[in-house]
Formats: structure tokens, sequence, C-alpha cells
């Protein structure tokens, strides 16, 4: 982008113009209104490079975000609010030398996803919750990446965050339409309890991971918590998360599914409370609870995919604790009996 666009672009988010001559000027950070990591100062703190056309590429020194300028920007808006993406994708349609296309697609795509009705050339304020995940986003906890193995690319595709306040990882959740509608905690400490989500009814009416399904392949793969569902969809496709165990199926979820699959295969975890998500039980007072198996066979082909015991002399719980290749052999090896969901200890599907 020349000079003359980044003196267009700088005030519409609220940045003072561009500082600086030659091939890098200073602008202020598009995250500094949104982003707690900035200090409340209106001085210019990017280093943006300038260059005709083609998108400029630019770093923050205080937070650190790098990349495109114009992407910067996009994601700074679904924070900010008002017509800024309208006003944007107006200029850069007007002003393109040629190399801006590929950033008037995604501009144009982001406004389109962006909760809210369009009136005229604006759009609604984004609501809390998309401002609370702007600003957790791009802050992975060591414990993720240390002990879990979660990878930059899980990190991009899933929009996961931290919230340093609550210190518990966030992961958005949306629902088919991309709309965002809650956000799943979970802590990375030894914080009680362990999952301390945004409150609302979302958990028993969407699925996580559900903004990425494709209905074309009618099968699901169903599994238990938020990092079983970002492993598993590493290697499997359309992989749906629970939310927990606990939260049932419901109606709404069993409506979705029903018009997405005729196939569900169920990789919950290996522990008890898995099992009873899977087989149903009985309670102390004698009354019997159906498990998922009984509530979707009516109207589903059902397999039942049974993690190990334990891989490699560790102990395996969910599909995070397994290889890629091993997880997939597990799903081809699901069964369509009524079998419980632990193997013998030691073995794995061949």
């Amino acid at each position: 982008m020349d000079i003359g666009g980044l003196k267009a672009l700088a005030p519409l988010y609220g940045s003072p113009p561009p500082v600086g001559r030659g091939p890098n000027v200073r602008l202020r950070c598009p995250f500094a209104a949104v982003n707690h990591k900035h200090p409340d100062d209106p001085s210019p703190d990017l280093s943006v490079k300038v260059e005709d056309g083609a998108q400029s590429v630019a770093r923050c020194f205080s937070c650190g975000v790098a990349g495109s300028l114009l992407n910067l920007f996009t994601d700074a808006c679904v924070a900010v609010g008002g017509g800024e993406l309208d006003a944007a994708v107006e200029y850069i349609a007007a002003t393109d030398k040629g190399g801006l296309g590929a950033a008037l697609a995604r501009l144009r795509t982001v406004r389109d996803r962006v909760p809210g009705q369009h009136t005229g050339s604006r759009r609604d304020p984004p609501t809390d919750l998309e401002r609370y995940v702007l600003r957790c986003a791009r802050q992975v906890p060591r414990y993720l990446i240390e002990q879990r193995g979660v990878v930059k690319a899980d990190v991009e595709r899933w929009k996961i965050g931290f919230d340093a306040d609550l210190r518990r990882a966030v992961f958005p959740c949306w629902d088919s339409d991309h709309n965002l509608v809650g956000a799943s905690r979970r802590t990375v400490c030894n914080a009680q309890p362990k999952f301390y989500d945004t409150p609302g009814p979302w958990k028993q009416e969407v699925w996580y991971g559900e903004h990425l399904l494709d209905a074309t392949r009618e099968h699901a793969v169903v599994v238990e918590g938020v990092l079983g569902t970002v492993f598993a969809s590493r290697v499997l496709p359309n992989v749906l998360g629970l939310l927990g165990a606990h939260t049932g199926l419901g109606g709404a979820r069993l409506a979705k599914l029903r018009r997405w699959c005729r196939v569900v295969t169920l990789l919950l975890d290996a522990d008890e409370a898995g099992d009873r998500a899977v087989h149903g039980y009985t309670d102390a007072e004698g009354r019997e609870h159906l498990g998922l198996r009984a509530q979707l066979r009516p109207f589903f082909v059902v397999r039942v995919a049974r993690l190990p015991r334990e891989y490699a002399g560790t102990p395996v719980k969910d599909p995070a604790d397994i290889p890629g290749d091993v997880l997939a052999r597990v799903v081809q090896a699901a069964s369509y009996i009524d079998v419980r969901s632990t193997l013998d200890k030691g073995t794995t599907p061949a």
C-alpha cells in the first residue's frame, strides 16, 4: 500500500497520520483500543512497510502482532464495531492497484460473516462476547503447547486464546452460520471447576466445530471435549464436540445432526463419564438413563469407536492422548455392535 493509502486507512481506526519517511513509517496499532497489552497511549507503535501495489507488512513494537496491515485492521474492526469494515471495503475497491485483491476479498468475507444486521453501510456494534474473544486471541498458555501439543495451526483454525484474569484457555464456539455463540474456558492449572464457560444455553444448542462441518459427507465423529475435537480434526473430517459428556444430546443438537448426517461415530473419552454418555446407566433410584447410542439409533447408523487404555506406556483418556495415525485406526475399527468403549489394557487397533 502506498503512503496515500496508509493516510486514508489510518483514520478509519483512530490512528494518527503516518509518521516517518522512507520505506517504513509508523502508525498506531489497530489493536490498541481492544488489546489489554497496550497502554492507553495514542502514540504510534506499529512499523509499516510502504510498498506500492502490495499489502503493507506491519509489526507492532508493543504487543508483537505482525502480518498484513489490512488483515490486522480487519480483525480489529470486528471488535471496534460501526461501519469501519464497510468503509474499508469501499476505499480499497476504489483504489485497488492490483495487489490488494486478496485483502479486499477477505474484508468482504469477514464483513458478511460478522453477526448483526447491516443497515446501509453500517452494522450493529459488536457484542461483549466478540470483544472478549478478540481480547483473548493470540495468547496461548504454555500448558497447551508444552504438555498437550497444541501447535500454531490449531490456534489459527480454532482461534484459541487465553484469559489471564481467570487463568483459563479460551475456545470460542461458532454455530453453523458462523455466529459466535459462546466460549469454553478450560483451566490450565488445578483450579476448579475445570471448565468455566460463558453463560447461556448455547452448550445445549450447538456442537463445538459445527462451523467447519461438511454436510456433503453425511458422516460425523462425535467426541467429548474441546481438545479432543481440536486434535481429532487434524486427521478426521467432520469432528463435532459435545462440550462435555454431561451436556447430553438435546433437541436442537439432534435436529442439526439429522440435517447433516446419516452415519455417526461416537469417540468419547475412555473413562466412566464417557462410558455412561455412550451406553447409558441406571441411577441410585433405579431410573434408567439412555446413552447417546440408544438415542441416536432411531435416526442414524451408529458406530462406537473404542480408545485404548494406554499407548506407549501412557494412560489414554481422550483423543488428544494418542497420535493421529492411531486415532484414525481407532475410528476405522469402530463397531456397530453394543460393546464397551475401552479395550483390554495396552491394546490398539491393527
